[in-house]
């Protein structure tokens, strides 16, 4: 009986499923099913993984189109005091400049005006000195006698002026040279010899003391506690004189 039952349900349950699928309403075929409109069931469990399937080939990479370039950005700070970057490969030799040959030549040109200046100041130096009378050279220094009789310091000051001083001779071979000047002239002349600071020391002009005498006999013997000049006679003989006597002056340069 109880079978009987179940079995009967199971076939009205059943016939009503077909009924819902297969005839469709006089409206329309109906959408929704007797399983399809119930309340939805619970997810099953994921599955597994698939394996994975065969590479493809590469495909083609896109072009690359280069944008056009954006305005320079700011200048960064500078860097640390003092420090210095690395440096950088020599550039090439450039062409020598017109310039530099200008230049050289024109240093060339100032440097003979020098010279021609200084030749010009000695010419006159010399001619100046020429001009005078009796000119004689001896070793490296050159004798002239003006031809006049002046005071020691009248006699010194004319030989300043033609930039030349009073003659001093150093050895044997200057003294003669003042002697044979002397005898033409037939007078004494004074030299660049004087014991007016120190009596008894004798200097030259310059204050250096005298290297080379040729004193007469028993000179110098201070006649009168005067004579502080000294004079060379045309025996080449020397002997001291009051310096404001006038004596023949003799210039060397």
């Amino acid at each position: 009986m109880y079978l009987l039952q179940m079995f009967n349900a199971l076939m009205l349950g059943t016939s009503l499923a077909l009924a819902s699928v297969a005839v469709p309403s006089e409206h329309g075929p109906n959408t929704c099913t007797v399983m399809a409109c119930g309340n939805p069931g619970l997810n099953g469990l994921p599955g597994r993984d698939g394996r994975d399937g065969i590479k493809g080939e590469k495909g083609d990479s896109g072009a690359i189109l280069r944008g056009q370039q954006g305005f320079p950005g700011k200048a960064g700070p500078p860097g640390a005091h003092g420090a210095q970057g690395a440096q950088g490969t020599p550039g090439q030799k450039g062409q020598k400049g017109e310039s530099t040959a200008v230049d050289a030549v024109q240093r060339q040109v100032t440097a003979l005006e020098r010279n021609i200046q200084t030749l010009q100041a000695d010419l006159r130096k010399i001619k100046n000195v020429l001009s005078l009378q009796g000119a004689l050279r001896v070793g490296g220094k050159t004798f002239v006698s003006t031809g006049w009789q002046e005071t020691f310091s009248a006699g010194r000051d004319l030989c300043a002026k033609e930039g030349a001083a009073l003659a001093s001779p150093r050895n044997a071979a200057e003294n003669t040279a003042l002697q044979e000047i002397v005898k033409k002239n037939s007078k004494y002349a004074f030299l660049d010899i004087n014991d007016i600071q120190s009596e008894g020391t004798f200097v030259y002009l310059n204050g250096a003391r005298v290297s080379y005498t040729n004193w007469k006999s028993g000179e110098p013997n201070n006649h009168n506690n005067n004579e502080d000049c000294v004079v060379v006679h045309e025996n080449a003989l020397w002997n001291d004189l009051n310096c404001e006597h006038k004596s023949l002056i003799i210039c060397e340069v």
